[in-house]
């Protein structure tokens, strides 16, 4: 079967930017073929568009006769000459039994053939069969002109741009519908059946000199209008690079460059409401049944967008419109390097889109909001079921831009799996954040909604406010649930605070890690890190805050009323981190007489600080909490176990001894040896005296082994409470030895086997400190296995960080069996 790429080329360059016209007995009639591929189905890949075309020769030969111009295809090039207006493009049936056609232009007297149009009905063309040069220097946007029009009167067409080509394009028209400068397009498909573009490495540029938006149009200059301004008489538009619309079908492969050459503009005042909201995009699409978008593409230098998607009147009733777009790049845009407007069913894969709000032009820079590298933002169209996959990163960038934001129009359904480094500002119902990373902050979230499904919920995330990976936020809050209202949902993440605040009042929180580590001149004395109110359960929270002496540079997570938490752990290091009742109203925090914080602990038995049953009440009291019970008298003997109400929740490690926070029973008995309560040595109104510390010397095997395994140190010490354990040991080691495998180190008492338990690992040796590393409590064992959180990816440690030299600390607390 012959392509195009089997037939000469034009017999001369062609020039001239006219409409199409096709005329047949002296009237114009539709566009030539577009019936040709009626019978073909609209699901087929380029490729199989091509391979069908072989098995449907045959039976296809008759259609195409019968499928020409208002049902009549030229039998010869002298009839379509003679029905055709100069510059007018006409087909011609030919070869065996009609198995294809011709499509011409006529020139003058002449007719040049431009491509030749295959069974299927697929026009298959490049831009140099119209003209263009494609050497970065000629303006090819009249070569682009005829292209568009050619495919306009197919219906179904695939484009392939000469690799390695730069193409140079761009037009402004004056004086269009009362509009300054308008901008053209330099492809422009619309209303196809079906289109393919292969970039095939190719680069499309626009001109330089180009002029984007306010003017005086008698002069020239900018104007620096007042918003909102919307007088089209003075705006001036660049255009597209690609702009395929209402194409039933569309296809996108190779790799190419789309240069919006933005550098080299001349930019006026604003237009809009706000910022410069005129058109210079690179590419556009919308209004598409199907789209597979898997071009290879680097957009950049866009005054307005990089990449726009759109479907203008989608209704939830007409269904999914499914598109795939991958492997996209985009950055320095002036407003966003995203905008979705307009869509149902969207994935978005192997893309990087970055510095939003950043158009670079001849005389400076601009910047429109939301200035986002992604923007979801619904216009007179639904946005549902958009997919950001564990593929895409989104780099907000310097100057007050977003990485994510999806607050306005007609939005739900946005599912989050990338990475980000800036803020995520989104405010649509059942938004998900999973198994991704951020390094930023939440600067919006959605809460308090009837339906609790619509609620944002945040799983399985890293997150981290690190200044040297957060690109510029500059949010107090990591996350701010209580703006956001009741039942946003945090499940299952890493959150590691370095110079934000958590505000989790009404917030759902399971099985989250959160580690403070402040420097201590992140905050004042006394300032709060967290607040937390909701429901919580089998939350970590890692004190990793420098040593320091206390109390002062304490800081502290305060408990709202009505907080309800079971099964809560708190790791402490430097002791500086606290835990307060809610005070409404002035004062330092704490101080001396707040107000108590009605705190609803979990009924079940848990693990960890928070422990306890029933109704309690976290006290005020000065650089001390106190758990007080508010039962009217105290349950009967047995009614709780030892490890029911055992500590309160400020118990720190603090010069090798352990210090536990104020204790009080409110019904002021004496309860009578053999009870629970004598067991834990508690009077009426008195605190549990602290049980003795006990030396113990750790010991580390490597897989299991510890051939040739010496040290120059080993101490430590443990304190047990009933199944709690806290610990503090050390070991260096003299001499590695010979053995291989995985690190483990040894504990005094067995563990529990029916939960999961970590310990915070420091790690020092000459060659560097692994600082983020976490001890894995082996269940049912007296062992933990350590892995290295600084790795990429993550991996237990192994003989391989450990070296004559290293020293091994381990602090914390872990329940036994």
């Amino acid at each position: 079967m012959s392509t195009i790429a089997d037939y000469p080329p034009p017999r001369r360059p062609l020039s001239g930017e006219e409409p199409v016209a096709v005329f047949q007995d002296g009237r114009q009639v539709a566009p030539t073929i577009r019936q040709v591929g009626d019978f073909v189905s609209d699901q087929v890949e380029v490729v199989a568009d091509r391979a069908e075309r072989a098995a449907d020769d045959a039976r296809t030969a008759s259609a195409v006769a019968a499928a020409a111009i208002g049902g009549v295809m030229y039998p010869s090039v002298a009839a379509g000459l003679a029905a055709t207006a100069d510059q007018g493009f006409f087909t011609v049936a030919t070869g065996a039994g009609g198995s294809y056609a011709i499509l011409y232009q006529r020139q003058g007297a002449a007719a040049v053939e431009i491509a030749r149009i295959a069974a299927a009905g697929l026009l298959e063309v490049t831009p140099e069969q119209f003209g263009a040069v494609g050497d970065g220097r000629t303006d090819d946007q009249p070569a682009f002109d005829r292209l568009n029009a050619a495919i306009k009167a197919t219906g179904r067409a695939s484009i392939t741009f000469r690799q390695g080509a730069t193409y140079l394009v761009g037009r402004q028209v004056a004086g269009v519908n009362g509009q300054y400068l308008t901008g053209t397009a330099c492809l422009d498909a619309r209303g196809l059946d079906y289109i393919a573009v292969d970039f095939n490495g190719a680069t499309l540029r626009f001109k330089p000199g180009m002029r984007f938006g306010s003017f005086d149009p008698s002069t020239g200059q900018a104007i620096t209008p007042a918003f909102p301004f919307l007088d089209r008489s003075r705006r001036a538009d660049i255009g597209w690079l690609v702009r395929i619309q209402d194409c039933k079908r569309v296809v996108t492969t190779g790799a190419g460059t789309l240069d919006g050459n933005s550098r080299t503009m001349i930019v006026g005042g604003g237009w809009g409401d706000t910022g410069w909201q005129c058109i210079h995009y690179g590419m556009a699409i919308g209004g598409y049944e199907s789209l597979s978008d898997d071009a290879v593409l680097d957009t950049f230098d866009c005054l307005l967008d990089c990449y726009v998607y759109s479907w203008t009147g989608l209704t939830e009733a007409q269904g999914p419109k499914p598109a795939r777009i991958r492997n996209k790049r985009g950055r320095n845009a002036g407003r966003n390097v995203v905008s979705v407007i307009g869509g149902s069913g969207m994935s978005f894969d192997d893309c990087l889109f970055r510095d939003a709000g950043a158009g670079y032009h001849a005389s400076g820079r601009i910047g429109s909001n939301p200035k986002s590298c992604f923007d979801i933002e619904a216009e007179d169209a639904i946005v549902r079921r958009v997919t950001l996959g564990s593929n895409v990163a989104l780099i907000a960038g310097p100057g007050g831009s977003t990485a994510l934001v999806a607050d306005s129009g007609n939005s739900a359904d946005i599912e989050f799996r990338g990475r980000a480094w800036g803020r995520l500002w989104t405010s649509k119902p059942r938004t998900r954040f999973i198994d991704g990373e951020l390094h930023g902050t939440f600067g919006r979230v959605l809460g308090g909604q009837a339906s609790a499904a619509d609620n944002t919920v945040i799983q399985g995330m890293t997150i981290t406010d690190e200044p040297a990976l957060d690109s510029g936020s500059g949010d107090t809050y990591l996350i701010d649930v209580a703006g956001a209202g009741a039942g946003v949902q945090l499940i299952g993440n890493a959150i590691r605070l370095t110079r934000t605040r958590l505000q989790l009042d009404g917030a759902i929180t399971r099985r989250n890690t959160i580690t403070v580590a402040h420097s201590t001149a992140t905050l004042a004395n006394c300032q709060f890190v967290a607040i937390v109110g909701g429901d919580s359960e089998g939350d970590t929270w890692i004190d990793a805050i420098p040593a320091g002496a206390l109390p002062a540079d304490a800081y502290y997570v305060e408990v709202r009323d009505g907080y309800r938490a079971r099964g809560t752990r708190i790791v402490y290091n430097s002791g500086r981190l606290r835990w307060y009742s809610w005070s409404p109203g002035g004062g330092g925090f704490p101080h001396p007489g707040q107000k108590d914080g009605s705190l609803t602990l979990g009924q079940d038995r848990s693990s960890g600080l928070l422990l306890a049953r029933g109704q309690g009440r976290f006290g005020g009291g000065y650089f001390g909490t106190r758990l007080v019970s508010s039962a009217p008298a105290m349950p009967t003997a047995g009614s709780y176990r030892r490890d029911d109400l055992l500590l309160a929740e400020a118990q720190v490690v603090e010069g090798g001894k352990l210090v536990i926070g104020w204790w009080r029973l409110t019904d002021g008995t004496t309860h009578v040896a053999g009870t629970d309560w004598q067991a834990l040595t508690i009077g009426g109104g008195s605190a549990p005296a602290a049980p003795a510390a006990v030396n113990f010397q750790s010991s580390a095997t490597l897989g299991g082994g510890s051939a040739g395994l010496t040290y120059s140190s080993r101490g430590g010490y443990y304190v047990q409470n009933g199944r709690l354990v806290s610990l503090a040991m050390d070991l260096t080691i003299d001499a590695p030895g010979s053995s291989t495998g995985d690190l483990k180190l040894s504990l005094p008492v067995t563990a529990s086997a029916g939960i999961t338990q970590v310990l915070p690992v420091l790690i020092r040796s000459a060659g560097g400190s692994l600082t983020d590393a976490i001890g894995y409590v082996t269940p049912g064992a007296d062992g933990l296995f350590v892995f290295n959180r600084t790795a990429n990816p993550d991996s237990f440690v192994t003989h391989a960080n450990i070296q004559a030299g290293t020293t091994i600390t381990v602090t914390g607390s872990y329940i036994t069996a």
